[in-house]
């Protein structure tokens, strides 16, 4: 099989001028009277060097990766509060849990979401899920004084009053400017302990 010097494409024997360019191929007429062609090639079709394609593809996807990646992630988390304040709690889900999903490379991001999935799951009743987030987003951000926040309304929920308390001291400690909200919250589980 012949190929095209200029174009590459494909030649078949006999023919006289290139399908894909028109460039003359000429050559010597063989025994049965067609032409053999004489500017091609049985090597493959060369391959065309396009450098200004190549780098605007790279930075085209090296900017949907920041896209994706960087600033996705932050506008879900914003956008899940909105949905919170709507009461549209499977939608705060869902957003969080992409948010979570895209926050590979952003741990502070994956907290957050982890957090907020935390209390959405304590606003459905599902207090051991709502454990379970509060504890990830504990464990990828030990100071974020809104997951043992979270944490301690969930063990509220099942009863489990010594460890809300705890929850609530920690997030006193890591917060002390909301001291009023969690004094309330140590005293009212206090309470309900009957001390």
């Amino acid at each position: 099989m012949a190929f095209c010097t200029k174009c590459g494409a494909n030649i078949e024997e006999g023919i006289r001028f290139c399908t894909g360019c028109g460039t003359p191929v000429g050559g010597s007429v063989n025994n049965a009277g067609t032409v053999i062609p004489e500017q091609a090639t049985t090597s493959l079709p060369p391959k065309k060097k396009n450098i200004k394609r190549n780098m605007l593809i790279a930075v085209a996807g090296v900017v949907i990766l920041a896209l994706v990646f960087y600033i996705l992630p932050p506008l879900l988390i914003r956008s899940s509060y909105s949905s919170l304040d709507k009461g549209n709690y499977d939608m705060a889900i869902i957003k969080n849990n992409i948010a979570n999903i895209l926050s590979l490379l952003q741990p502070d991001i994956k907290s957050t979401s982890y957090s907020n999935l935390a209390f959405v799951y304590f606003l459905y009743g599902h207090y051991d899920e709502a454990i379970t987030y509060s504890t990830k987003a504990i464990k990828l951000n030990d100071s974020d004084s809104n997951a043992y926040k979270f944490r301690g309304y969930a063990y509220i929920g099942k009863g489990e009053f010594d460890r809300a308390i705890s929850d609530y001291e920690t997030a006193l400690r890591l917060d002390p400017y909301n001291d009023a909200l969690y004094k309330e919250l140590i005293e009212d589980a206090q309470r309900a302990l009957g001390r």
